[in-house]
């Protein structure tokens, strides 16, 4: 598979997903992929893309998604089943009804439930697994691609981000 460089420190993920689609043989402009891609740069809750608006792109263009999620602020374990699966109707129900009763003060976590809300409404799936090697190489032995998102923080070992702007703070 042939990766293009990503064009800044924000575009790593449309910068994949653009990998993918000439995998499967789509014909696309990488700066097509970055220009229609939902981001949170667009959405005024920080940088970068979230997997799930990567999701969302892929959904709409006619493709199928599956996201495996261990993101604990926004969805609980209990609201999957023991081979980390769940209806969509139940988990668009839970992520509405968790909207409504988390502050709406954070931008982030609102533009990620909408975000959530409308890769089920598309028809992706959502499941909640633990990450193993054998997860990741069931589908490469199938010849689909995997996209597996890896903070900044964890990669470079440099400190967290915080705020609107992501600055780096390792304290809150």
């Amino acid at each position: 598979m042939h990766i293009l460089p990503q064009p800044n420190d924000e575009t790593c993920g449309p910068t994949c997903l653009h990998a993918v689609y000439r995998y499967w043989g789509e014909n696309i402009e990488l700066e097509e992929v970055i220009r229609s891609a939902q981001s949170l740069n667009l959405s005024g809750a920080g940088r970068g893309t979230l997997a799930v608006m990567l999701g969302v792109h892929a959904l709409a263009r006619g493709y199928r998604a599956t996201l495996f999620t261990f993101n604990l602020q926004v969805f609980d374990p209990t609201w999957f089943s023991g081979d980390g699966s769940t209806r969509p109707t139940d988990l668009a129900t839970r992520l509405q009804a968790q909207a409504r009763a988390k502050s709406s003060d954070n931008q982030r976590f609102r533009v990620a439930t909408e975000s959530y809300l409308e890769f089920l409404r598309l028809g992706g799936d959502i499941r909640y697994r633990d990450l193993t090697s054998r997860l990741i190489s069931r589908f490469i032995k199938e010849g689909v691609p995997v996209l597996t998102g890896l903070s900044a923080t964890y990669l470079y070992q440099c400190a967290r981000e915080f705020g609107p702007n992501d600055d780096y703070d390792d304290i809150r």
